[in-house]
């Protein structure tokens, strides 16, 4: 359901005759795939090949119970293996409650109040200035204020804009060619961007760049008070909130005047229905993230109830008046979208504007980046990233890490496996007793010589005691500190592992 190609099969199912045996095999093997990728992936394509089918036969009850239980047999039998490996681990019982238990919340009907606001003060049109031209140098940890500022006025770098610990943002002044030489050999200097560091000269700006910065027109921004990606967003949000209750509608009055089949008919009630929970249990925990998972349903959706209002109008509508509705209607929503999505940025960075060659360039770069491994794509050394690559230099590729909040890049780049079966120790999943002497005797089964944590989590201790009071008691800390970022961490490592040595960069402890 949440994918364009789950949707599409979904959607496209009808018209292939959904109750032929070979039909109903392979959408009930596309249940399963999508229950095992994630469970309520599998529960929305559930709730919409059984409205389907139900529709598909209303006037035949027997016809459609027979086409459900084919339908869920074939779903069943996918998913055997799977509950059988439940029950030997856990229990089928205590599986289900531990998901149902925070999962029931979503039943309960809410509706984001996402709200709109106008900055009156340019309400019509603004005017952007010409961007400057910048460079990022990223200087040596060590390194005071002073002498930072000292050096940058000295190879004429103004406007200072810190952009991440100590990497900042610069005008360069003088862009001449001993200068720049200069900078990038400078030995406090770690790192820039924007500097040809082969040439000593500055990289070639993208044509939409330097056009923006000539030509005033390209710079002018319509309607700035109004089109901002809050109100973007909530737009969309709302406008998706009333695509189900439109199709209800067309679908009412369409079968007044008898203009559906019975394909369509089923169809559209099993898709305007799959809309409405997708919406009320997926999207509203998160619009700003979830809208695009919903976006090709939508799409379809609305496609269908507007194809009908144009073929068909309302009373005193004339066709001129219907399709100019539609066009407006239409726009509308695409000029959301591209804030929303924030199109210009995105086509910007694909570099087609730039031509060919820039686009073909960024293809290779993108092609060749994807053969790195993760953490050679990664330029981040401090902070989160510093603590990372210490993760992945001191531990052996078979241990694991213990990451007790959110932070799913840390076993991606660092390549290792979570520890205790916990991707991250949310309040509420897998917090019951029981899960958490699971958790610890997964752990004690595993090597496990790092356990990260925030300095000021405070939910850790209060939601998961007993794995709480096995860390503390099975590691100690080493350092807690920021490493550069902006968050404080706490580092702590297993009492019964003796380090091989001590990592240079951060003063932690090797276990390899």
């Amino acid at each position: 359901m949440a994918t364009p190609k789950r949707s599409c099969t979904c959607l496209l199912w009808p018209e292939a005759g959904p109750t032929a045996s070979g039909r109903l095999v392979g959408l009930g093997v596309i249940t399963a795939v999508a229950f095992l990728f994630r469970h309520d992936h599998g529960v929305y394509i559930g709730l919409f090949a059984v409205t389907l089918l139900v529709a598909t036969h209303w006037s035949e009850p027997r016809q459609s119970l027979t086409a459900v239980g084919r339908y869920a047999v074939v779903t069943t039998l996918c998913l055997l293996p799977y509950g059988i490996f439940i029950q030997a681990t856990t229990g089928l019982t205590a599986y289900v409650q531990e998901v149902w238990g925070p999962g029931r919340r979503v039943i309960d009907l809410r509706i984001n109040p996402l709200p709109f606001n106008v900055d009156f003060s340019a309400l019509l049109l603004r005017m952007n200035p010409p961007s400057q031209r910048r460079v990022n140098v990223r200087w040596a940890a060590d390194l005071d204020d002073t002498v930072r500022r000292e050096l940058a006025t000295t190879y004429g770098l103004s406007d200072p804009v810190q952009v991440e610990g100590t990497t900042w943002s610069y005008v360069p002044n003088d862009v001449g060619s001993e200068t720049l030489t200069a900078l990038i050999g400078d030995p406090v200097v770690e790192d820039t961007s924007g500097v040809d560091r082969q040439t000593a000269t500055l990289v070639q700006e993208r044509l939409w760049t330097r056009m923006t910065r000539r030509l005033p027109v390209l710079r002018m921004q319509l309607l700035p008070g109004v089109a901002t990606e809050g109100n973007a967003l909530a737009s969309l949000y709302y406008l998706f909130l009333l695509v189900p209750v439109a199709c209800v509608v067309t679908l009412l009055v369409c079968l007044r005047r008898g203009l559906l089949s019975p394909a369509e008919t089923a169809w559209s009630i099993a898709a305007t229905l799959l809309l409405a929970v997708a919406l009320q249990t997926l999207v509203r925990g998160s619009p700003d993230s979830r809208l695009p998972d919903v976006a090709g349903l939508v799409v379809a959706l609305a496609s269908w109830a507007a194809g009908h209002w144009l073929a068909g109008g309302g009373p005193g509508w004339t066709t001129g008046t219907r399709w100019t509705a539609a066009g407006v209607l239409w726009l509308s929503v695409a000029w959301a979208a591209a804030i929303f999505g924030d199109l210009p940025g995105k086509v910007d960075k694909l570099g087609v504007l730039s031509g060919l060659g820039e686009a073909n360039d960024r293809l290779t770069q993108r092609i060749d980046g994807d053969r790195l491994r993760p953490m050679d794509t990664w330029h981040y050394d401090h902070g989160l990233g510093a603590l990372t690559r210490w993760a992945q230099t001191c531990t052996a590729p078979t241990d694991r890490l213990f990451v007790t909040w959110f932070a799913p890049e840390v076993f991606f780049f660092a390549e290792r496996a979570f520890a205790g079966g916990q991707v991250y120790l949310h309040p509420g999943w897998h917090s019951s007793p029981a899960d958490q002497r699971l958790t610890l005797e997964r752990l004690r089964r595993q090597r496990v010589p790092i356990a990260l944590s925030l300095a000021d989590d405070d939910a850790f201790p209060r939601q998961f005691p007993l794995v709480f009071e096995h860390v503390m008691r099975r590691y100690r800390v080493v350092a807690e500190s920021t490493f550069g970022g902006q968050l404080s961490y706490a580092v702590r490592v297993d009492r019964q592992l003796s380090p091989t040595r001590i990592h240079d960069p951060l003063g932690l402890p090797c276990y390899r």
